[in-house]
């Protein structure tokens, strides 16, 4: 009986080591900008940044330049827990008006949710805002879900407190 519980213990306390010691990020903010470029087709990432009104260093966003024009704003987080593992993330927002938009997005990813980066679901979340409704992705049920709660959050943080503050002048 006691090899048994012995075991399960065992068992149980590498199944959650697993987890708790997922390889995390190693990206720095210039690697986060290469990727932005390469994954975008930028000319440039301005490092001046926008910080969002009462977010402090929570969510900046970063000007976006592609034909000597400011087509968006990127935000990116390390570390974005997905199930058991970590994904970096980069979102590109644009104000449309006063609304803002997701106009594209990078995901790192593994064999757990390779589709993430496939163009029909950048079409699918293309265009989103806060308020949208988005279907999860089949095959990245939990990771499209967990992706447009990121997109989302973004879009609001964006959308409330930056765009309605008039800080994009």
């Amino acid at each position: 009986m006691k090899r048994k519980i012995l075991l399960i213990s065992s068992i149980m306390l590498l199944a959650l080591s697993v987890g708790l010691f997922a390889q995390q990020s190693t990206r720095s903010d210039a690697d986060f900008v290469k990727q932005a470029m390469t994954s975008f087709q930028l000319d440039a990432v301005r490092p001046a940044y926008i910080e969002a009104d009462r977010m402090e260093a929570n969510y900046r966003f970063y000007p976006a330049v592609k034909g000597g024009k400011v087509i968006g704003y990127l935000w990116w987080a390390r570390d974005f827990r997905i199930a058991n593992h970590f994904e970096d993330i980069i979102l590109l927002v644009k104000a449309d008006g006063q609304k803002a938009k997701l106009a594209d997005f990078w995901i790192s990813h593994n064999d757990h949710h390779m589709n993430m980066s496939e163009q029909a679901t950048k079409d699918q979340f293309a265009g989103m805002t806060y308020d949208s409704s988005i279907d999860t992705v089949s095959g990245s049920t939990l990771s499209s879900m967990q992706v447009t709660t990121a997109a989302k959050t973004t879009l609001f943080v964006f959308e409330k407190y930056v765009i309605e503050k008039d800080l994009l002048k």
